[in-house]
């Protein structure tokens, strides 16, 4: 049975782990020192990477793993000229194998245009880099509002009990914005006292629940006739609307 951790880096990155046995699969090392440094106190074996987009801060870390490892190193074929450490290239709806779970990869542009996803079905799993985050989703640096707000919509339509690892700890400053727009929502509220309460603790708030994301993530509920209303914005398209708030958001 895999086992998920998630190791910090940087300020606010998380590096996911897949460990079975020994061995050991990770999502996005941003940088390698902290992997190394964690692989080496749990004496397990890098096998596997895998990569979700090309941003450094999400690759940094792969040519030195690799180097040291051997490691295989999966990520998107669309950015196969900006990831020079692919060595199998993948893109919608193709499957892999890790550790004997297969993981679909579903391609998620909008952040960036080759940005893909990996489900994990039978052990409920998105790793969703910087797509979805809790409370929140990703900047768009390439994409379009349209094609974010499809990709977001496809994740959604995942089951409700589907575990989200995102890879940044950015859930506070998320809700401090959900709740900017949405201040009497009394759910949000008791959402945000209980990260609050984990992260004083020092707790991550990754992963999150996909059905506690529908239910709250601003950002899924662009199709929400109450929280358009909320925001004078009755008229606009569930696309449209989701671009409003991504732009509120930008200038939060």
């Amino acid at each position: 049975m895999i086992e998920i951790k998630s190791i910090p880096i940087f300020k606010d990155n998380y590096v996911h782990a897949l460990i079975q046995g020994n061995d050991c699969a990770v999502v996005d090392p941003g940088d390698a020192a902290p992997v190394i440094k964690y692989l080496t106190a749990n004496n397990l074996n890098l096998t596997t990477i895998l990569i979700t987009h090309h941003h450094n801060d999400h690759i940094g870390g792969v040519e030195k793993l690799k180097e040291k490892y051997g490691c295989k190193v999966i990520g998107p074929s669309y950015d196969k000229d900006r990831i020079n450490s692919l060595d199998v290239l993948v893109s919608e709806a193709d499957n892999i194998n890790v550790f004997g779970q297969q993981a679909t990869v579903m391609h998620t542009p909008g952040h960036t245009l080759g940005h893909i996803c990996y489900y994990f079905k039978n052990i409920k799993t998105l790793f969703c880099g910087d797509t979805l985050f809790s409370m929140g989703c990703g900047y768009l640096f390439e994409g379009s509002h349209q094609q974010m707000w499809e990709s977001l919509s496809r994740l959604k339509r995942l089951p409700a009990d589907t575990k989200v690892y995102c890879t940044h700890e950015y859930t506070l400053n998320n809700l401090k914005f959900a709740l900017s727009i949405d201040a009497n929502n009394k759910s949000l509220i008791e959402f945000a006292d209980l990260i609050q309460k984990k992260r004083d603790s020092n707790e991550f708030s990754v992963p999150s629940l996909l059905a506690t994301e529908i239910e709250l993530n601003p950002f899924l509920r662009a199709n929400s006739k109450s929280l358009k209303n909320q925001l004078g914005q009755q008229n606009l398209s569930d696309a449209d609307f989701f671009g409003h708030i991504r732009e509120l958001k930008n200038n939060f």
